[in-house]
């Protein structure tokens, strides 16, 4: 992931605001895309192979047939341009869509597999190496004196997350040795078919709870302000890196550990998310007009206000990771559902009120609002469940305290030794 920013950072200094909006814009518009063809099965695998379920030669066996599906679909979607070309099915550049796509789908599917088996380091080591390579690429022709175009860099970015994908599907099968087929029954998949379903809408308003905002912006505001305005966004979820990967890395878990119906690690790892959120937050608000253009350059020059606008959503989202994971792993997946339905459908209406007025800081503030409903929606529902109220999920008591300098020592002393 920090590589992954690295990226971005590079992107930024070498293509300005106009340019790096233009490939964010697109890279989160196929993000969106491929979510349709994965089709929620990443994370219905993880979930049948986490709470063991169903066999793993069996999920394995399915895990072949997604590979090869995907393949299938994403191609004759790509053909179909050329048979109806006086409609665009397909935004942008035909290659970098095919290659994008169908990486990140695979992707999605095969690092949620390895998640669920324990092997997310060697997986986050792959994932890692794509960006470094593009970053020294274009390093490397800026010494050069070399001029990239946007369309150009964008087929490097598709080739790269493909192979990547490609890396991570062969590593997770060559550990499959022999291979064994295993035949599915057609109970087995109803369950993984129904759970894919509903794991797909989730994703699906997850990324529109997050990524809505931008296709208004640049439909509403010019190209600079797009890239002040995404970058500012990608960077205030640096306070959600940690929570993402820890919150994606603890699924499986959570699942085999649902029937203890145990919360307190949950409590207290929200807050320690939600406290540091506020530490990041405050120090970049007092820093962003120094940081951000020695970071990105001389034409991001309206990202500090535009991060200080976003810093309490991005608080109070970073607050509501643990507690995502816990409606699901609970097998309370509506309560998840509704609350990203709410609040999409409000910051929907508010998108398409405050777009006439071309206002780009406006837009941050209602995103920022969008994301402390979300999560405020969520805590009252975990209240509700837990009967518990609602301060003691923002106030860390004695107990807590304790766990923390406990796990610290333990941390310290396995260091020493």
């Amino acid at each position: 992931m920090l590589s992954g920013y690295g990226l971005t950072i590079t992107i930024s200094r070498y293509f300005g605001a106009t340019g790096s909006g233009f490939i964010s814009y697109y890279f989160s518009l196929y993000t969106f895309i491929a979510i349709f063809f994965t089709a929620g099965m990443d994370t219905s695998l993880n979930y049948f192979l986490s709470s063991e379920k169903m066999s793993k030669q069996k999920i394995t066996s399915v895990a072949l047939i997604m590979l090869i599906v995907l393949h299938i679909i994403i191609i004759l979607f790509c053909a179909s341009q050329f048979f109806f070309s006086s409609i665009n099915f397909i935004t942008g550049y035909i290659l970098f869509f095919f290659l994008f796509t169908t990486g990140i789908s695979v992707t999605n599917i095969f690092s949620a597999l390895l998640n669920a088996e324990g092997r997310l380091f060697k997986y986050n080591i792959i994932l890692s190496a794509g960006p470094v390579v593009l970053s020294s690429l274009l390093i490397y022709q800026y010494c050069k004196g070399v001029v990239v175009k946007e369309a150009i860099f964008l087929g490097w970015m598709g080739a790269s997350v493909y192979i990547s994908a490609i890396i991570i599907a062969v590593m997770f099968f060559a550990t499959k040795k022999p291979f064994e087929f295993m035949r599915i029954s057609k109970e087995e998949k109803k369950k993984i078919f129904r759970f894919a379903f509903i794991f797909l809408i989730t994703a699906l308003l997850n990324l529109l709870l997050t990524r809505l905002d931008y296709w208004f912006v640049k439909n509403s505001c010019p190209g600079a302000e797009l890239g002040n305005y995404i970058q500012s966004s990608r960077f205030g979820q640096i306070a959600l890196l940690l929570p993402g990967m820890i919150s994606f890395a603890l699924f499986p878990d959570a699942v085999k550990n649902a029937k203890n119906n145990s919360t307190q690690n949950i409590r207290l790892l929200a807050k320690i998310y939600f406290y540091g959120a506020i530490l990041f937050c405050l120090a970049f608000t007092l820093s962003g007009n120094m940081v951000f253009p020695f970071l990105f350059g001389k034409s991001f020059t309206n990202m500090s206000v535009l991060f200080t606008l976003s810093a309490p959503g991005i608080i109070f989202l970073s607050l509501s990771y643990p507690y995502a994971i816990y409606f699901p792993a609970i097998q309370h997946i509506k309560i998840l559902l509704l609350s990203l339905f709410c609040t999409v459908v409000f910051l929907m209406l508010v998108y398409f009120m405050i777009a006439p007025f071309q206002n780009v800081y406006l837009f941050a503030v209602a995103s920022s609002g969008g994301y402390i409903i979300y999560c405020l929606i969520l805590l009252i529902a975990f209240c509700k469940s837990n009967r518990i109220k609602l301060v003691s999920l923002f106030v860390i008591n004695n107990d807590e305290i304790q766990r923390i300098k406990k796990s610290y020592l333990n941390i310290k002393n396995t260091l020493i030794t």
